[in-house]
Order: structure tokens, then sequence, then C-alpha cells
């Protein structure tokens, strides 16, 4: 069998384009596809990019790319333009020249897999004959099966860009509990529209801990918006100028609906069932199915990104990619870990975590201690004023790490303290005895951690009487 390429890469976002650089870098000859469909929810001012760039703007499920929240419309307008410019000039790093130096083949046609004469991915003007093929799509949101929403007319994550160059509705119920549409609440109420968040989950964030779920909406609703949880959707229609969102007992009625039900990947039209790619199906359409080693049922064929489902994070992705690269080239031995992968959401206040959530560890060990501390204990909180939120550990009686979520300022660059230990197989000891600055936020993970060596000396009889007999003869 004459090959063309070790590696074909399916997808130009930045999870893709890594990969296809890691292998070049390893002396493989690759090549990397693009379908031009992939850009073509680009903000409207992001005109002049290429399709390698645009496609970019959309690797993160965020709005504001981690931008202030705006005041008004005006601001939301250059806070969308400002984040989109900075991600686009970043882009440039991975610009079809800069790959092509590299070695790699970038080609910006759409292609279909074809399983005769043999595995390959059919575009317009050849056929690319590859030993390995890694699937590192874009993402779409993913719409609901709900009557009357496609003749009632949506937005979306893509097109909520539009939302800015018009005048603003006076009110607007949110599908779903996804963190982009949290983010959106607490957007569009800070503009002073009237928000509904509507979730048949029974809380919103479902994936995440419930009691960091429980203090986000407790802020949502003292911002004054309207959230329904445990609420299905039975129908949406248009009524007089308005848009009705009918659930099981009441009908809210409002000038704009936004879905927030989570994303799909961007994979119609490659033809992976005729090769031999099984996928499961799930209320929110098909998911790929990958195993350990993230090679579909197709062996031959790898993924990466959020094709099985899941949030669809850029960390997540790379991590995935590393891992699916390092197996296509060599020997496919290697194993995807998502124990120590953190992630963060672009909420207020912000959401970060890593491991498992206290009910997913209390499952699972029997000896859980939960160590838990608020920002308006530590001095970086107060000098700041960000007092709103608390740092949680999980951790087992011998100082095993099993998970930490931070809720507050600067939660997703305080997490990683915690992802590194336990990705290295550190004890909470290690974080609790490791000089913090100070008033720095991050105090509030060693203080945490200090909770562990506190609790475990309260609980030790022997030492304490061994310090009490100690101290009696020296006086």
């Amino acid at each position: 069998m004459t090959l063309d390429y070790d590696l074909v890469v399916i997808g130009g976002t930045r999870p893709g384009i890594e990969a296809a650089i890691a292998a070049a870098k390893l002396q493989a000859r690759v090549a990397l596809v693009q379908p031009p469909q992939q850009a073509i929810n680009a903000p409207p001012f992001s005109e002049g990019t290429g399709p390698i760039q645009t496609a970019e703007l959309f690797d993160s499920p965020s709005i504001l790319w981690g931008a202030p929240f705006p005041k008004d419309l005006p601001e939301l307008a250059r806070a969308l333009e400002q984040s989109t410019q900075a991600l686009a000039s970043l882009g440039e790093e991975r610009s079809p020249a800069v790959l092509a130096s590299l070695g790699i083949d970038v080609i910006a046609e759409a292609g279909e897999f074809i399983p005769l004469p043999q595995l390959a991915l059919d575009i317009k003007t050849r056929r690319l004959i590859s030993r390995h093929y890694l699937l590192a799509p874009s993402f779409r949101s993913a719409i609901p099966d709900i009557p009357g929403l496609a003749t009632t007319g949506y937005l979306t994550r893509e097109t909520f860009h539009h939302f800015t160059e018009g005048t603003l509705p006076n009110s607007i119920a949110i599908i779903g509990s996804d963190p982009n549409g949290i983010e959106l609440a607490q957007i569009l109420v800070r503009l002073g529209i009237a928000v509904s968040l509507i979730t048949s989950a029974p809380q919103i964030l479902p994936k995440e801990d419930p009691e960091a779920a429980q203090l986000i909406q407790a802020q949502l609703e003292a911002d004054g918006i309207l959230v329904l949880t445990d609420t299905p959707v039975m129908a949406v229609e248009s009524r007089q100028g308005e848009k009705i969102v009918q659930t099981e007992n009441r009908a809210i009625a409002c000038d704009e609906i936004f879905i927030a039900c989570g994303f799909q990947s961007n994979i119609d039209g490659l033809n992976l069932d005729t090769v031999g790619v099984q996928f499961y199906r799930t209320p929110l359409g098909q998911r790929v199915q990958l195993n350990r080693k993230l090679q579909t049922t197709n062996p031959r064929i790898y993924g990466c990104g959020n094709l099985a489902g899941g949030y669809p994070l850029v960390n997540v992705a790379r991590h995935e990619a590393q891992i699916a690269v390092k197996n296509a080239l060599f020997f496919p031995r290697h194993r995807v870990k998502y124990w120590g992968i953190p992630w963060a959401f672009q909420t207020y206040p912000e959401i970060a975590r890593v491991g498992l959530t206290e009910p997913q560890a209390k499952r699972r060990y029997d000896d859980v201690v939960v160590l838990m501390q608020y920002f308006k204990g530590i001095a970086g909180g107060r000098l700041q004023q960000e007092t709103t939120g608390f740092c949680k550990v999980l951790v087992r009686k011998n100082g095993e790490i099993l998970g930490a979520h931070i809720l507050g300022p600067g939660a997703s660059e305080l997490i990683h303290s915690f992802a590194l230990g336990m990705q290295n197989n550190l004890k909470v000891e290690a974080i609790a005895t490791l000089p913090h600055i100070w008033p720095s936020l991050s105090e509030i993970n060693q203080q945490t951690a200090q909770l562990w060596q506190e609790g475990r000396f309260t609980d030790n009889t022997f030492w304490q009487n061994l310090l009490d007999v100690w101290f009696n003869w020296r006086r």
C-alpha cells in the first residue's frame, strides 16, 4: 500500500493544528485538512483573517473569552471585537504559510472518507491516503428537539455576535444551563435585560459540584435572573410579537431565545459510518465512540475534542491530541487520563475544578475529608474586595487529593496548584507547607490545605498527649 502521509489531521482547530505541528516535528509526513465551512460562524468584524485563524475564535465555549462584564451595549460590542481581534492575531502564528514552512500540507477543502479500494480521505482534487487519521473538528451548539423552536427562531453562541448590531431586546429566555448560557445571562442582566434561565436538570451546571452550582445560582438570583431548574421546555411559539416558552407549569414570554444545551462536533459529511466508525445516540445528537487510546471503532481513525461529548475545552482537547498523535505515529499504547486536568468557566464568580466532585468522591471512597476555606477569610480577598466564593478540596485521610473546586476571583489560575499535585501524586501536605505570597489570592490554597493538617492533629490523641507530657516536663 502506497501512503501519501503518516497522519492526516481533519480540522483546523487549535488542537488539530498543534497535533499537526507535533507530528511534523517528529519527521512525519502530515496533511491538515480544514473544511471551508468550519469558519462560517465567524463574527462579521473578523473579516480578512484566514480560515484557520478564524476557526480558532470558536475553539472555546466562552462568549467574552475572559473579558470583563460590559456595562452597556457599546462596551459589549467593544469587548467582543477586542477579544476577536486578539484571538485572531494569535492565529497568525499558525497561518497556512507558517504551517507550510514546517512541512505540513494545508488543504482548505471539504472531504469525505471512502473505504475502497483502500481507506482514504477523498477531497475535490485528490485522494489522501494515510496510515492514520485524526479527527479534530470544530463544534457548534447542540439544538434540542423542541416543538416550534425552528420556526420561532433562536440565538446560539455562534450567532450571538449579531446581538450587538441592533436594538437590545427587553427580555430573553435562555434554554439550558451550560456555562456559556450562564455567562450570557450575567452579561445581559447587567445591560438591563430581563433574563430567565430554564433547565430540565435538577441544578444549573449539573456536572459540577453541587455546592459550587448552588452558589452560582444564588449569585444569578441576586443579579435578578429568574432561574428555573427541573423545568423541561415543552414547546415554543410566536404570539402577538412575542416568543412564548411553554413549560409544564407556566408560559414565559420573551423577546428572544438563546440555546445553551451543550455542543456537538462538526463531522457531518465525513462519511464516517461507511468506514466502520460507530456512534451512540444522546438526546442532543450522535457522539463518536472512542476508546481510552482515542481510537474510533476503526483503529486507523483517531479523535479528540468534543467528539465523545463533554465540555469542548481547549486544554482537554490538546491533551487528547497529544495522546492520539503518539498512538497514531508509534505503537498505540498510550491511554488518555483525565485525572488531574483542570477546567474553568467565565461565570461570576469564576468557577474552576479538577478531579472529583464531593458526591463522586464519597461514592468511591469511605474516608473522604472535605476541606473548605472562604475568600472572605484571606487577606488578598479582603484587600481586593473580592470576598465571594470558596476553595473546596476533597482528600482522603492519608492526604491524597481527590478533587478541588474554586469559586471566586482568579479561580482559573489558582486551580493549577491542585492539578499539579494530583498529576504528580503529591499529598495535600505539599501545598499546606509551601509558603504562599502574602497577601495574594493564592493564599487560599495554602489555608485550605492546612485544614487537613489541623484535622489530623485534632484526631491524633496520642500526639496531643505526648506534647502535653513534653511541655509539662519542660515546665
